[in-house]
Formats: C-alpha cells, sequence, structure tokens
C-alpha cells in the first residue's frame, strides 16, 4: 500500500497533463478554419463544370448581398480563380492590374489556373464548387487546383502541389469561428500556398473603384498596385506576394462601409484572424482537467491544515 501511496503523486499529475493535452489537441483538432479556408471541406457545395479559361453562370436570385453597393442577380464564375458580372469570352488575360482593368470582378486569387478533369483522376474535393447558403452567403471554393508556374517541362500533375482558395460573400450578419462577418463582406482564404512562384491579381472592382490587397497595408485606392503580387521574373516590380495572408488562421476581408446616410462609399481592406471556438468534445476535457487540478489543489490544502 505504501508503494502505490508513493506514486499517487506523480499518478494525479500525469492525469492532469493527459486531459490537458488531450483538450488542447481536440480543439486544434476541431478548429473550423481548416488550413486557411473560411468554409470546411462539406460545405463546398456543387461542382461546377467550366471549359479551360471559360466562365458559367450563377444564379444569385434572392441573393441579398450588395456589390459595391449594388445587387446582383447573376454572376460569372470563372476557373481562373475570379466571379465576373460579364461573361468572359475568347482569351482571358490574367494576372492584370485592376488599374488597367475595369470590368467588375471579384477576384480571389485571379490567375492561369489549371483544373483537374475527371480523366486527369480528379478526386471528389477537386475542382470548382459553388455553395449557397440562403440566408448568409454565397461562396465559391477553387479546390486542390493548380497554377500555371506550377508547370515546366518534364513535370507531370501529379508532381505538383495543389493549392486551395475561396471566395466568401456574405448576405447577412454571420458569426463563424468566434469572428462576426457582416452583410456585404467579401472575404478570400487560402491554403497550401506560399510566397513563390506565383502571378495573381486579388482584389474587388466595378467600373470605378478598385481595393486591393495593397489597401490592407494603408495604400489609399488608386494608388496601389492594381492587385497585381508576384514573386516570379514574368512581373518584375511586384514583389509583394508575402501580403497575402498564408497563414492558416488568417484571411482577407473586404467590408463595405457606408458614407452616413446609409449608402455606399468605400471598402474597408484588411488581414484578419479567426479565433477557434473549443468543440463540445474539447470543452468537456478542459472543464475536467480544469475541474481536476482544483480538486488535487483542494484536496493537498485540507492536507497541509
Amino acid at each position: 500500500m505504501m508503494e502505490l501511496w508513493k506514486y499517487h503523486g506523480a499518478f494525479r499529475r500525469g492525469f492532469v497533463v493527459l486531459a490537458t493535452g488531450l483538450a488542447i489537441l481536440l480543439n486544434a483538432l476541431n478548429s473550423r478554419t481548416l488550413g486557411g479556408l473560411i468554409l470546411g471541406t462539406n460545405e463546398l457545395g456543387t461542382k461546377q463544370t467550366i471549359s479551360g479559361d471559360g466562365a458559367v453562370e450563377v444564379n444569385l436570385s434572392g441573393f441579398g448581398g450588395r456589390f459595391f453597393g449594388q445587387n446582383v442577380s447573376s454572376i460569372w464564375l470563372a476557373e481562373n480563380g475570379y466571379l465576373s458580372q460579364s461573361n468572359i469570352s475568347g482569351n482571358d488575360f490574367f494576372s492584370e492590374s485592376f488599374a488597367t482593368n475595369s470590368a467588375p470582378r471579384i477576384a480571389g486569387f485571379w490567375d492561369d489556373i489549371y483544373v483537374l478533369s475527371d480523366a486527369d483522376g480528379a478526386g471528389p474535393q477537386q475542382g470548382i464548387f459553388f455553395s449557397n447558403k440562403p440566408g448568409q452567403y454565397v461562396a465559391a471554393t477553387w479546390s486542390q487546383v493548380f497554377l500555371l508556374n506550377d508547370f515546366s517541362a518534364g513535370d507531370t500533375i501529379t508532381n505538383q502541389f495543389a493549392r486551395s482558395f475561396q471566395t466568401v460573400w456574405f448576405e447577412a450578419d454571420t458569426v463563424l469561428s468566434n469572428f462576426q462577418f457582416r452583410r456585404d463582406d467579401i472575404v478570400f482564404g487560402f491554403a497550401g500556398f506560399s510566397a513563390g512562384n506565383i502571378d495573381a491579381t486579388v482584389g474587388i472592382r466595378d467600373s470605378l473603384q478598385y481595393f486591393t490587397i495593397d489597401d490592407a497595408i494603408g495604400r489609399p485606392a488608386g494608388q496601389a498596385q492594381g492587385g497585381v503580387i508576384s514573386t516570379t521574373s514574368s512581373q518584375p516590380g511586384f514583389p509583394n506576394a508575402h501580403l497575402l495572408p498564408w497563414e492558416e488562421d488568417k484571411f482577407l476581408l473586404f467590408r463595405s462601409v457606408g458614407d452616413g446616410s446609409g449608402n455606399f462609399s468605400h471598402y474597408r481592406v484588411s488581414v484578419e484572424s479567426f479565433s477557434a471556438v473549443p468543440e463540445p468534445a474539447s470543452g468537456i476535457l478542459l472543464s475536467a482537467g480544469a475541474a481536476a487540478i482544483w480538486w488535487f489543489k483542494r484536496r493537498n490544502a485540507k492536507r497541509r491544515a
């Protein structure tokens, strides 16, 4: 009996450490941000069939979100990483500054995107998806896609690194992972990216104004670099890909700001972070760990008394 009691303190301390460690692990596994995307893989929606460099029209009837203060009844979902208010036909220019292109767009990652087809052996979560959660948001996800710069002579698709990015457009105030999104917020999330070997345009614009990743670091709209980001020689003069929120818990937010009279004024651009909220299972373990610590401290205090 004395031998067992000698190890009792080590045992209880080990139990507390184990319970706390399991709670932290479960909390990390249950984090909703899932590698940089705003919505999880079970919320991707319907897979779209889009021809190379083409676009498909998506009906937004009943959607309450506004773009630059205006309602939108439909939008074109393009293979090359953006949403457009008009159909894009013929050659599609990618990595083009918003300062020189007045076509209304929501460009999560406007680049030359390659999407695996069924013939390429695409998996169920590879492709371009569109989801609509009525009363909350619409979302477009380019899931496990490839960039033109990923390829070089002799390389095959399977040897490259797939990336994902997502655009979520909110039509109502919505809380996700403890972050309060507001009506008309447009949000971009990125997964599997690094600031190497990319060319792209990131931002939003209508025919008169544009707002880009550059604005998030304090450059006024109109003085930014037009949203073009690059770390490759094909776009010299734009060494600013590091501005994108590569971290898994961060996202790029475009928030509509009014003029005080209820009319649209501009978008505030910022890089924001999610705060992970414990799921029920991890919350129970955290509580159990805290209760165990309290009980042992109380018991030791009584013994000393």
